[in-house]
């Protein structure tokens, strides 16, 4: 006959093993969030931009996509090429640090199959702050996974399209 410690071991192994697979059927029946990895390529004409004349010449964006780290280059761009790393954990982090005194904190985090990325940037000359600037972008990819959209805000509106190279 077994002791009440022992039935009670087996029915809590029991109840763990229960519980842990309740977890992996859950975790099965999440959509998969979609990998943004890949070289895309602006199409101009598709695209929608308000401001700043950004749509003047091609812009690549560059994705690395592993996980919660993302790193993106915009490889051609009228200010130049450059890149941030983000964090997908809806927590603000450094993105981008230059030895101008040029940095951007970002929070990114997935919103549906949304990728949102908050980012503020701040530029230093001496001791003099130039005014930040924010932007939120929304990316989505195509069910196809051939056309990123991004939508960007910072006072003004820009829809962009890029067809994966």
């Amino acid at each position: 006959m077994k002791s009440d410690e022992s039935i009670n071991v087996g029915i809590r192994d029991d109840a763990n093993r229960s519980l842990q697979d309740a977890q992996t059927f859950l975790e099965r029946l999440k959509p998969a969030l979609p990998d943004l990895t890949g070289t895309w390529k602006l199409n101009p004409s598709m695209s929608k931009i308000d401001t700043f004349g950004f749509g003047s010449s091609p812009d690549v964006l560059v994705v690395k996509h592993s996980g919660a780290n993302l790193t993106m280059r915009h490889s051609t761009s009228p200010l130049g090429g450059e890149t941030y790393s983000y964090v997908i954990d809806g927590k603000e982090h450094l993105a981008k640090f230059t030895k101008k005194n040029e940095f951007t904190q970002a929070n990114a985090y997935w919103d549906g199959n949304t990728l949102v990325i908050e980012k503020h940037h701040q530029t230093k000359i001496g001791d003099f702050p130039w005014p930040e600037v924010f932007v939120t972008s929304r990316y989505s990819l195509s069910a196809d996974g051939e056309t990123l959209s991004v939508v960007n805000e910072a006072g003004y509106h820009a829809v962009l399209i890029y067809d994966k190279q």
